[in-house]
């Protein structure tokens, strides 16, 4: 939706009904019904508003202007400005702590966050950080303040009972907006200059992982369910959402155009991305998202021990998914194929003769939905064999023992070990009977009268092997 010149910052109300954006470039504020997403009033406030945060009554709006030098206040019933406080140099960002009572201010222009009594609207602390400090955030047990020092790569904890710098944690190169999970484990920080995002434990303020995003990180938020960060990529026009469990991204959300500012409303559904190159705010869905799977399969019919394809399409209006698809027939799992753009690919040889109702079960993860494919019918055929018989010694003489083997085998593209019993016959007397071993059968006889017998094997097939009978193979028995 189109906002004012240059937006840069967002806020959502505590109560979902209204979101603010600080407009950089004619120095408004629009104030957005979050029901219907129109623009319900713009409200002027100091040069050049960056950063916005609302108390967590709800009430009352601050705005760091940078080109003045001031926060404004702004009264949520009336949409006015109430009090104009004069903090420090170029102030970029501010926070609210959970219990409403204080804001943090951090100003760029003269490395030190100004600390403002909410009830006065008076600074009550001003704390030296690092150089050129940018955003703030205030842990969810009101404890700590993070400030992200965009020029010494730096993020400064501070203590709120004492406002003072407890300690320093290395970032990337120029840390930008930074936020911090609702349950207060880790803080994820946009670093700027190298297109990633820093995840550090708050335990023990060391960096946990690096997370590489899009062009030109900016703004960062966490999901009200902690599964997900949404990190803005200004340089590349789209929001990287990070699952926070395994610290990747899972999905990258086109957006407008120099995206920066990032909120989620409090029940988790939707995200407002304040788009500083063409002046809109997008509104999207968050993650989950849904997903649709496709599930084929290749050959069908197939013949037993033949190698049949499946193949799993998994979509989503959100971008590509990612993780992992279960093939299953009925309820018996097949196996398991990572997906490739979109795409996972699982051959298998192993299925019976048969009829099965194959699905693919998408696994899902904290970027896209879960999904199942439609049933597909399948049919697996019985693989054909060929069936050869072979005699020893041939010619023998009356009385001694003849040997017959028989060597049963898959025809292709059918394949396997055939198993079963095999008959052997002269003419129609059945000589004997014997079961395949690694797909061999054998009988001895010492029955073949003088002359010439014309003998078979024939196997009779199995639950995956059709039946077949070997050529004659003509036995000559001398008198002894």
């Amino acid at each position: 939706m189109p906002v004012g010149s240059i937006p840069c910052g967002v806020a959502i109300a505590p109560d979902g009904t209204s979101a603010y954006v600080t407009n950089d470039g004619d120095d408004t504020v629009s104030v957005i019904n979050t029901t219907t997403n129109a623009v319900t009033a713009t409200i002027t406030v100091g040069a050049v508003p960056l950063g916005v945060a609302i108390t967590p009554d709800g009430l009352t709006v601050y705005v760091t202007n940078v080109g003045g030098g001031t926060v404004s206040v702004i009264n949520t019933a009336t949409n006015a400005v109430t009090h104009t406080i004069v903090v420090g140099g170029f102030p970029a960002a501010v926070a609210t702590t959970p219990d409403g009572t204080r804001a943090y201010v951090t100003n760029a222009g003269d490395d030190t966050v100004s600390v403002i009594n909410t009830a006065t609207n008076t600074i009550t602390a001003t704390v030296p950080v690092g150089s050129s400090p940018y955003d703030v955030v205030i842990a969810p047990n009101g404890t700590r303040a993070y400030v992200t020092n965009a020029r010494d790569n730096t993020v400064s904890v501070i203590d709120t009972a004492t406002n003072t710098v407890v300690t320093a944690i290395p970032t990337g190169n120029s840390p930008y907006e930074l936020a911090i999970t609702p349950n207060g484990a880790k803080g994820y920080v946009a670093n700027g200059g190298d297109g990633s995002v820093s995840v550090f434990a708050t335990a023990t303020n060391l960096v946990t992982a690096v997370v590489l995003v899009g062009t030109v990180p900016l703004g960062v938020t966490i999901a009200p369910n902690g599964a997900a960060a949404y990190v803005t990529s200004n340089g590349g026009d789209d929001v990287s959402v990070i699952d926070t469990a395994a610290d990747l991204v899972v999905v990258s959300i086109p957006v407008g155009s120099e995206p920066h500012g990032v909120a989620i409303t409090p029940d988790g559904l939707h995200a407002y991305i304040a788009n500083s190159g063409d002046d809109t705010v997008d509104v999207t869905g968050t993650a989950p998202f849904n997903t649709a799977t496709a599930l084929t399969s290749a050959p069908d019919p197939s013949v037993f021990g033949q190698t049949k394809t499946l193949t799993a399409v998994v979509t989503s209006p959100a971008g590509t998914p990612t993780g992992t698809v279960s093939f299953v027939d009925g309820t018996t799992p097949l196996g398991t194929a990572p997906l490739v753009g979109g795409v996972a690919v699982f051959p298998t040889s192993s299925l019976n003769a048969g009829s099965y109702a194959l699905t693919a079960v998408y696994a899902g993860n904290a970027g896209f939905m879960s999904s199942t494919s439609p049933t597909d019918p399948q049919t697996v055929n019985q693989a054909a064999t060929g069936t050869v018989l072979a005699t020893a010694p041939n010619p023998s003489v009356s009385g001694q023992t003849v040997t017959l083997t028989a060597t049963v085998t898959a025809v292709a593209p059918g394949a396997g070990t055939p198993t079963g019993t095999v008959g052997f016959f002269d003419g129609t007397t059945l000589l004997g009977t014997s079961v395949l071993v690694s797909g061999v059968a054998q009988v001895t006889t010492s029955r073949l009268s003088v002359g010439t017998h014309s003998l078979t094997a024939v196997y009779h097939g199995s639950g995956n092997f059709t039946a077949s009978t070997s050529l004659i193979a003509h036995q000559t028995v001398l008198s002894s």
